[in-house]
Order: structure tokens, then sequence, then C-alpha cells
């Protein structure tokens, strides 16, 4: 099953397919070399290092002195941008109920980010809340955001 993006409305799989083109080409030139030719492999093999899925971010509303949780679907392009902004802007994770607006507003792909990403590894879940994580954990050189605390 295909899922698109909440925020830009790209199916997922095809937005991680233009985000990590080069990562893609590295991948079919070693199994070209090695006279590999299955489609589906180098998609496969992408599926398993990032997340070429979508990421699903849960957050609260405040309305009314009710709190209400709701989930959005959104790519990695998209994902890592917000995380990005956050970290850029804030110096932070986004955990507050507002922060949910750096996954939701226009992302931009830049070198800066992929390269800023290369040493994260990033949940398919992540959960917009106060009581989470406010710096990523750094494990081997590796920053790890977790799904929640």
């Amino acid at each position: 099953m295909t899922t698109k993006c909440d925020k830009c409305h790209i199916d997922n799989h095809k937005s991680s397919e233009t985000f990590y083109k080069d990562e893609i080409d590295v991948i079919n030139t070693i199994l070209h070399h090695r006279e590999i030719y299955i489609n589906n492999l180098t998609l496969n093999i992408l599926g398993y290092i990032y997340n070429t899925a979508g990421h699903t971010i849960t957050y609260s509303v405040k309305q009314k002195g009710d709190e209400y949780w709701y989930d959005t679907n959104i790519c990695t392009k998209c994902f890592q941008y917000g995380i990005y902004t956050s970290l850029q802007t804030q110096n932070r994770l986004p955990f507050l109920r507002n922060d949910i607006y750096y996954f939701l507003k226009s992302c931009k792909v830049c070198n800066d980010i992929k390269e800023k990403f290369k040493k994260y590894i990033l949940p398919n879940s992540y959960v917009c809340s106060y009581y989470r994580q406010s710096t990523p954990d750094v494990v081997d050189e590796r920053n790890i955001i977790k799904y929640f605390n």
C-alpha cells in the first residue's frame, strides 16, 4: 500500500527515490558490477537503510480544555527538514504542541540536510510530546532520535 505525504502530497516511496537518488546510483553501480539485475532489489536495500515508507508523527491539539491526539504521515524529506529547522532555530528536537508546524510547513531540499543526517538514525514514528527527548542521543558517533522516551 502506498501512502502520500500529508505535507507535499507526493508518494512516500517516490519522494525517497528522488531524495536518495545519489545513494540509489551507488547501489545500482555495485549491483551492476556483480551482474545482479533485479529491479526491486535496489529499492529494498534503500528501504532497509533508510525509512522510505514515510514517518508517522503523533501530536496533540488542545481545544476547549480537552486534549486530542492526531497522526500525520510525512515523507522522509519533510521529516528531515522539520527536524533540521527545529535543531537550527531552537537547538532542540520538536516536542511542544506548536512544534508540529516544523514538519508541516513548506520544505526545501538542500545538501546541508542530507549531509547532517548521514550520522542520524531516524524513527519510523515520532511522538511530538513535552516528555520526549530534547536532543538526539549520541551512541558510537551516531545521533539517535527515539520514537519516544
